[in-house]
């Protein structure tokens, strides 16, 4: 069952936590930014431990000439992009994954690329907020695989990402009530002490979401461009 704590849920928990459900000393709007940057760390953690509980994807059409697209933009204009995790390009029936081209290798191919195995060499590189693909202009599709930002509780009926499982919402309502207490120059040894165990609870269960599956090495050069060379 997906996880269901809205932005309300979590503040009436960390007035309590606190000891704080009676007092004003702490805004309501306060609170809900406790709980937005609890919610933003509770993320990273997972993120961290690179086990795919936000990926998304969306597709466009590599036609710039300059090979330049822009993130909010011209891609991906439905979220922010925290982390791009990687690209594949459509082309004569197959997908095949794009391998990343460092800064210093951003001259390495033009438009007259000769091709590997009857596809040509594509390359992309993540630059601020844009992704740039080399060659340019393919007219191939492209698919974007990536992490978005870390959505804002924005009203009180707004619920926490639903992968989250029940139960580690709590280092929000931790996270939100020791920023409270701070704010009342209040001691936050045992809310500390609590958030670290409650950070490595999390990191530890949330890593192996296939538990069937044991990990295995990665070939790195199946599904590329250059699949049959190593250039």
């Amino acid at each position: 069952m997906a996880n269901t704590t809205d932005r309300e849920d979590l503040r009436t928990r960390a007035k309590r936590r606190a000891d704080m459900e009676s007092s004003t000393f702490v805004s309501d709007a306060e609170w809900n930014d406790y709980i937005n940057q609890g919610n933003s760390e509770l993320y990273d953690i997972l993120v961290s431990k690179y086990e795919d509980f936000f990926v998304k994807s969306t597709t466009f059409v590599d036609n710039r000439s300059d090979g330049i697209y822009t993130i909010g933009t011209t891609i991906i204009t439905d979220n922010d992009v925290y982390k791009i995790l990687g690209l594949d390009v459509a082309e004569g029936g197959s997908t095949i994954r794009m391998k990343k081209f460092s800064f210093a290798e951003r001259n390495m191919y033009d438009n007259s690329v000769a091709t590997l195995s009857g596809y040509e060499n594509y390359r992309w590189h993540y630059q601020g907020n844009t992704i740039r693909i080399i060659p340019p202009d393919s007219k191939n599709t492209i698919t974007v695989w990536y992490i978005p930002e870390t959505a804002v509780l924005s009203a009180d009926d707004t619920a926490i990402e639903s992968v989250i499982n029940r139960g580690w919402e709590e280092y929000i309502v931790i996270y939100a009530a020791r920023k409270a207490l701070l704010k009342e120059e209040s001691d936050v040894t045992i809310l500390d002490k609590e958030l670290a165990q409650m950070s490595r609870k999390i990191q530890e269960f949330a890593g192996n979401r296939e538990a069937g599956e044991s990990g295995k090495i990665i070939d790195v050069n199946q599904g590329t461009s250059n699949r049959w060379h190593n250039y």
